[in-house]
């Protein structure tokens, strides 16, 4: 993913880095991200990150952040 910015003063979120996570700010930027899409993400198993068990209330608070960076 390269920079993207939304409005002229806006955060520009950049990424690039085929192992790295991409930053809570650039996943906000993707017109894909929906709070539903980031509760089936952080729900699913991915075989290479942690398997977190987010608690309701912790899940809640991780979606709300990132939609928050947009």
């Amino acid at each position: 993913m390269g920079a993207r910015s939304r409005k002229a003063g806006a955060r520009i979120a950049t990424w690039s880095g085929a192992d790295a996570a991409p930053p809570f700010a650039a996943v906000a930027a993707l017109p894909s991200t929906t709070e539903m899409s980031l509760r089936a993400f952080l729900r699913t198993p991915h075989s290479r990150m942690p398997d977190y068990q987010l608690s309701q209330n912790e899940l809640d608070g991780v979606v709300a952040y990132i939609l928050s960076l947009r």
